[in-house]
């Protein structure tokens, strides 16, 4: 691996290294010059000390060449070359470097690429057409804007669609039993745990929380449901303006571009968080016997999945976290067998058309062209500290003591950007001149990966490395690519539980069908799947398990193609090699048993802001001893 020095040297294009190895030579030249002038000089007695000092040697030359111009005109010559040839070397390497990023984007545009911002904005659509044009969302999407506009709606976003936002459980309340054990090891549990979450979601609301002061928790899912629905009925015209919205057939949000790394998007936090709403309503509505409104919530959130207006790499996590979100809902309405066989099927056609690493290159792309191209290319036309300033506030939002600090004298401004603007514009476009070769590399590599995903197990299958270390791509290349490397394998994570599901509305189907789950998934087919379905992780026969007439366990081994009875990991120590990563989708004949809860002592606060441990409280009779342990029990027959 290069040091630093190596990797800067390299980095740097040759045209400013030439520069700087142009300017220094003719420094030393001078230098050197000068002292030897001194010595030659007759006049030079009491300057030779001070020539030979870099920091007092030119005012030590100015007063040998009012001595003794003949000795003197040589070294001034070198130091003048000094002086004219930064600022001319940095015109000249400005231009090379500029006409290479040229012929570069030539050529990946000649090749069918999409490089200029403008070539991937869409056309307009009619306003009436557009969901970000509805009345309930043009505000969220105005959020969008920079300027006082923007900043105003963004203050009032949070209160205005706050009676959609999901209950958080507050800290110091109820905790559960098998979390206090789970320690380093972690819990092994399915990878969707609908019901759990669902529990801990409807005791955070604040009924929720009155009924665990009263020391009176929910004992039955109904009850849990009708907390949640409880919680979201101040909400019911909200979600039929929302409902309202998602009807309109296309999706285009204004994007501010031109922000480049800075552009805002406000509305992807909210855009999770009505996928998050709908979800759980419709989960709590089927707790309560409500089969219909449940469904409605349903397509409502598989609505919400498809608003497909950015293949910007954050736009498209959010959408798989959605979909996650929303495969919750499905599994539970399949646990109260809740929907028709035409509603099962309309579901599986609206997962079946869902392909998450399809969307990777084009998301490759898209941060290409907005969070790249709009960042860097206003730089190569900036001065010297614009240059700086913009660098070391890129993708953050700057503080006010930042934008409040002071900008250079406007002479310090001219000066640095006369004799290194041209050089701090050749670096940058040589720098993204190397980013663009990264990224077209990382665009190739995913788009072999995505072929590689057609015939090879998904356990298998990896986004090639680049040719080169990231960092040897250059700077902006450090800032951009990391984010991207672990898109792909989140995409073919996603896409497997959507096959799950798929394959689970086709297990329920053919329930409906024959009053039972299938002993085999090759049962599902023509009828209900074209083919027999397999795990895309390894390609083999899915683990399913039919355990009984209404229930059944199917998993896929995970992204380590291992057999894990179903099981996933969570929490404890990420570096532990044991760690599960099953992807399981089950159904019981009864309902899971409501989790198990410990209720959290009220935490006595310090005087510092700090809380006085549990133990410590029980020592001092602050909270109530812990009961005693119960004996173990004997095999004694004595009384």
């Amino acid at each position: 691996m290069p040091s630093n020095v190596q990797l800067i040297w390299s980095l740097l294009p040759g045209t400013v290294l030439f520069t700087f190895a142009l300017f220094l030579g003719c420094l030393l030249a001078g230098w050197i010059g000068s002292i030897v002038a001194g010595f030659r000089s007759t006049h030079g007695h009491g300057l030779r000390g001070l020539l030979i000092f870099p920091i007092s040697n030119p005012v030590a030359l100015v007063i040998l060449m009012v001595r003794d111009p003949a000795v003197a005109w040589v070294p001034l010559l070198f130091y003048a070359l000094a002086v004219v040839g930064l600022p001319l070397g940095g015109f000249v390497s400005e231009r090379i470097e500029k006409g290479r990023l040229e012929n570069d984007i030539h050529a990946l545009e000649q090749s069918g690429e999409k490089i200029a911002p403008a070539s991937m904005i869409p056309a307009a659509i009619p306003p009436e057409q557009n969901v970000w044009n509805h009345p309930y969302l043009e505000p969220l999407a105005q959020a969008g804007q920079p300027g006082p506009e923007g900043q105003a709606q963004r203050e009032a976003m949070e209160g205005r669609y706050a009676a959609l936002a999901l209950p958080q459980k507050p800290a110091h309340v109820f905790r559960y039993a098998d979390e206090e054990s789970a320690g380093r090891s972690g819990r092994e549990v399915p990878y969707l745990n609908p019901f759990r979450s669902f529990h801990e979601i409807a005791i955070s609301t604040p009924a929720g929380l009155a009924l665990l002061k009263d020391q009176r928790p929910p004992t039955s899912w109904e009850a849990c449901g009708d907390l949640l629905v409880d919680y979201y009925q101040p909400a019911e015209t909200q979600l039929a303006s929302l409902e309202e919205a998602l009807g309109r057939p296309r999706a285009q949000y204004p994007y501010a571009w031109a922000e480049g790394s800075n552009m805002l998007l406000p509305h992807l936090s909210k855009l999770k968080s009505f996928s998050q709403s709908t979800t759980w309503r419709s989960v709590a509505q089927n707790c309560q016997g409500q089969p219909e409104p449940a469904y409605h919530d349903l397509q409502t959130a598989l609505r919400l999945i498809q608003i497909d207006d950015s293949d910007i790499l954050i736009s498209r996590l959010v959408q798989w976290a959605q979909t996650v979100i929303t495969l919750h809902a499905v599994m539970v309405g399949q646990q109260y067998h809740a929907w028709t066989a035409d509603q099962w099927a309309a579901i599986q056609t609206n997962l079946e058309t869902l392909d998450l690493p399809g969307q990777v290159p084009d998301s490759i792309r898209a941060e290409r062209v907005f969070l790249a191209q709009a960042t860097i290319s206003p730089l190569l036309n900036q001065e010297f500290f614009q240059i700086l300033d913009s660098v070391d506030q890129m993708g953050e939002t700057p503080s006010e003591v930042e934008m409040a600090r002071p900008e250079p004298h406007r002479t310090r401004q001219v000066l640095a950007n006369v004799f290194l603007g041209g050089l701090a514009r050749a670096s940058v476009a040589s720098q993204w001149r190397r980013t663009l070769e990264a990224y077209q590399e990382f665009i190739l590599a995913s788009e072999a990966a995505l072929e590689a995903s057609l015939t090879t197990p998904w356990k298998d299958v990896r986004v090639a490395e680049l040719p080169k270390p990231i960092r040897e791509y250059g700077v902006f290349a450090g800032m951009f690519l990391p984010a991207l490397e672990n898109a792909f394998n989140k995409a073919l994570n996603g896409q497997t539980q959507l096959r799950l599901a798929v394959v689970a509305c086709a297990l329920e189907r053919h329930f409906l069908a024959q009053g039972r789950y299938p002993d085999s998934l090759a049962e599902l087919s023509p009828t209900f799947l074209p083919n027999p379905p397999l795990d895309p992780m390894t390609r083999q026969p899915w683990f399913y398990e039919r355990t009984g007439d209404r229930s059944f366990r199917l998993y896929s081994a995970g992204p380590n193609g291992i057999d894990e009875s179903g099981f996933y990991t969570r929490g404890g120590s990420f570096d532990k090699p044991s760690r599960k990563d099953d992807l399981a989708w089950i159904v019981t004949e009864e309902l899971p048993p409501l989790p198990e809860i410990t209720l959290d002592p009220p935490p006595v606060q310090l005087k510092d802001g700090r809380q006085l441990p549990e133990e410590l409280m029980r020592r001092y009779g602050l909270i109530p001893p812990q009961p005693p342990a119960a004996p173990a029990p004997t095999n004694s027959t004595e009384p």
